[in-house]
């Protein structure tokens, strides 16, 4: 009997930690073989993707479990609006779905070399995008500048798509915007969801285009090589945003970037973070050299010797391990998590081609920054030697902006590991954008200073997210879903979080407490046995 005993409790043993270490999601063991195979890889129309969306939330209703739970309530409304939303509303519908990465790729933690990893990753979680940016300063001080953000947004995980009979990339879709500054003049792309075409030629070799764009506008992006890029990127002012005097006017970047320095992960093996198949793995080009020609309102000027930046980053919020999954339920009824990618600065040191930084910090969302507010801050340095992440620092806001009713912060005092700059966006602070969730985004370009504020030490970028009040925010989301902005939609899609229904997470809270309680009686038993031998 004491044999049968001790086998059954090896036998649940075993089974337990089997348990606790599941993946629930799809492991990608070959990046190269999988989904940077060579070929061209084309969106559906958008008449054929209202055929099969229906199927996808049916998917993602029928394979949800305790481990994932969703709001359904939200479920039922992004399913209420589907037959008669627009295309980019049927998108971003879809983009915004509960559990939208069920089934995507894990992120699993990256090996060298980094430059494998330029291409767009398809499936790897619903997001993946490039943000850029170029910065020109000429001898007498005059500054021209240019942002550009390329996001995919995947529909469907591998298992669907093959249910489906549909290649890869065929139900990917696209997120395109485009600023273009000269002096204090800026302009920026209004909000736009396309079609696309990939054409992948090797895992660092590919080309974008754009599909269906709207008469005026244009968008095509290519890796000639690792090192070398192209942006042909214009857009049609649009009345409702800018003066009448503007409008169908072009505006747009032609330019080539050239790397300086390889690309760098900026976490250990790209995560930033990844844990569980979640989060987000990033690598970025620190260094780049930028030429080509700017055009704002139809007039077009050519510059060089710029400074620009690359990032590639992609990213995954469905936790997949058994282990974090249980554990993430079960916090996330005493605890409210915030959705989103959260209230953040992010910027940008450009300080000689063999030194970089990239210095951020996050904030609570009813944070206000303004002059003398200071934050600790989190750092990457990029050296001549080593690249160390996570570095601590300190920053002050020095001044703000007011773009479109918001505040944003422009002007730094920062302390980093080489010295305490000040980065100034004041010659660039009618920079903007539109975010992929139809917010002002403040994103450009900045003159770095030493401690004193009067040498130049070179170029930067400042990027505030979420700045936006949080109501007003939450609107603007819902206003590109087509969805109205009551308040209990605001509530369903409230960005920052709420607690997870004891409903829901309870299953979640008993299986940890059986296993807890397995193990402190296999570790009870042993130790009484033990104790027990002693004392005979």
């Amino acid at each position: 009997m004491k044999i049968i005993k001790t086998l059954f409790f090896i036998v649940l043993f075993i089974v337990i930690i089997y348990f606790l270490n599941y993946k629930t999601s799809p492991v990608l063991t070959d990046v190269q073989s999988t989904v940077l195979k060579p070929g061209k890889y084309t969106s559906l129309e958008f008449s054929k993707l209202r055929e099969i969306l229906p199927k996808r939330l049916e998917y993602i209703e029928n394979n949800s479990s305790f481990l994932n739970p969703y709001n359904k309530d939200k479920m039922e409304l992004i399913k209420s609006k589907l037959s008669s939303a627009t295309d980019e509303e049927l998108i971003m519908l879809s983009a915004f779905t509960p559990n939208t990465d069920l089934g995507m790729y894990r992120l699993e933690p990256l090996k060298n070399p980094t430059s494998v990893y330029t291409s767009f990753q398809f499936q790897q979680g619903t997001f993946g995008w490039f943000w850029i940016y170029g910065t020109f300063v000429d001898s007498l001080g005059e500054t021209a500048s240019y942002m550009f953000y390329l996001f995919r947004i995947d529909l469907l995980n591998p298992e669907l798509s093959k249910e489906l009979n549909l290649p890869m990339g065929s139900t990917t879709y696209y997120f395109i915007s485009t600023g273009v500054g000269k002096g204090d003049q800026w302009e920026y792309s209004p909000f736009k969801v396309c079609r696309g075409e990939y054409d992948i030629t090797n895992d660092s070799v590919f080309k974008f285009s754009a599909l269906d764009l709207p008469e005026g506008w244009t968008c095509n992006f290519s890796f000639n090589t690792s090192k070398n890029i192209e942006i042909y990127s214009t857009f049609r002012n649009e009345t409702k945003l800018n003066d009448s005097s503007k409008s169908n006017k072009t505006s747009g970047i032609a330019v080539n970037m050239n790397s300086v320095r390889q690309p760098f992960f900026n976490g250990k093996e790209g995560c930033a973070p990844c844990e569980g198949g979640a989060g987000t793995l990033y690598l970025s080009y620190t260094q780049m050299r930028t030429n080509g020609s700017l055009t704002i309102n139809d007039s077009t000027t050519a510059y060089k010797n710029g400074t620009g930046w690359i990032d590639r980053q992609w990213a995954n919020g469905f936790v997949s391990t058994v282990s974090l999954a249980l554990l993430n339920n079960t916090f996330g009824m005493f605890k409210s998590t915030a959705t989103g990618l959260g209230k953040y600065v992010w910027i940008n040191l450009h300080l000689n081609d063999s030194l970089q930084y990239m210095i951020y910090n996050f904030f609570p969302l009813d944070k206000v920054l303004i002059p003398g507010t200071q934050f600790n801050t989190t750092i990457n340095r990029y050296g001549p030697d080593q690249i160390i992440w996570s570095l601590n620092g300190t920053g002050e806001v020095i001044d703000t902006v007011v773009r479109e009713g918001i505040i944003f912060p422009i002007k730094y005092k920062l302390s980093t590991q080489d010295g305490t700059f000040i980065i100034d966006g004041t010659k660039f602070k009618n920079s903007l954008s539109v975010d992929i969730t139809n917010n002002f985004h403040w994103d450009g370009s900045a003159i770095i200073y030493d401690s004193t504020g009067k040498n130049i030490m070179g170029t930067g970028f400042i990027e505030a997210n979420q700045f936006t009040p949080q109501s007003d925010y939450v609107k603007n989301e819902l206003s590109i879903m087509g969805l109205d902005t009551n308040e209990s939609n605001l509530t369903l899609f409230n960005e920052s979080g709420s607690k997870l229904p004891v409903s829901q997470g309870i299953y979640s809270l008993l299986i940890l407490l059986f296993i807890l309680g397995f193990f402190i009686y296999i570790i009870y038993s042993f130790f009484r046995k033990f104790v027990f031998k002693k004392r005979s």
